[in-house]
């Protein structure tokens, strides 16, 4: 099942949501699984393999052949991206969501518009999503990416994601567009708590589940 595959399980124990840490005790239905969340670029060449995305890339390609657009036109996006599509604004060290379609919204559990992606992801999780933005604003070059990671209120989630650079705006800030291909969004879990641990050498993202049957 997609649901482990990106888990490792690290031991017995039974972990105090109000510690946030280990209580020392081994408890026989709960398992500690770490996830490590992961961030894959995919060559544009691949493409074709998401098929929304491809065609948002030729819109794209085509807007900014006088330069970079300042934005993409819904009409010529598939009418099944547009809940998946995200403006971002690339502010100092942060990405402040401009526009968000409905999906994306949903998954997050409200209207992320004006929000950071500091307050939906994890420090560190947030920190690598502003990296591979910074990366496209500074070639101006587009980015496909397979991501998997833990959102703050504990779920995990795995997509494949397509990255534009645009035009600065007025103020002269970065403005990106941002896409995920519908088919590959998906949640694979969910935890009451996450936490971090230590194991063989990387931090990773720990969470109390029930055994496997």
């Amino acid at each position: 099942m997609d649901y482990w595959t990106d888990m490792t399980e690290v031991g017995h124990a039974v972990l105090d949501p109000a510690r946030g840490a280990e209580s020392g005790m081994a408890e026989p239905d709960t398992t500690v699984l770490a996830f490590d969340a992961r961030q894959t670029e995919l060559p544009l060449a691949d493409i074709a393999a998401f098929p929304n995305l491809a065609i948002a890339l030729k819109v794209w390609e085509q807007t900014a052949e006088g330069g970079l657009p300042d934005r993409l036109d819904v009409v010529d996006l598939p009418r099944r991206l547009l809940p998946y599509v995200m403006l971002l604004d690339l502010e100092e060290d942060v990405l402040r969501v401009r526009l968000a379609g409905t999906r994306v919204c949903d998954l997050h559990g409200g209207e992320l518009a004006g929000k950071t992606t500091d307050t939906f992801f994890m420090p560190d999780q947030a920190r690598s999503v502003v990296v591979g933005a910074q990366a496209v604003v500074s070639t101006g070059r587009p980015s496909l990416m397979r991501r998997t990671y833990v959102a703050l209120d504990g779920r995990y989630w795995s997509y494949v994601r397509l990255l534009l650079p645009l035009a600065p705006r007025p103020s002269g800030v970065p403005s990106l567009f941002k896409a995920a291909e519908p088919n590959t969004f998906k949640s694979i879990g969910s935890t009451d708590y996450p936490l971090r641990l230590q194991y063989g050498g990387h931090s990773l993202t720990a969470f109390r589940s029930r055994r496997r049957a």
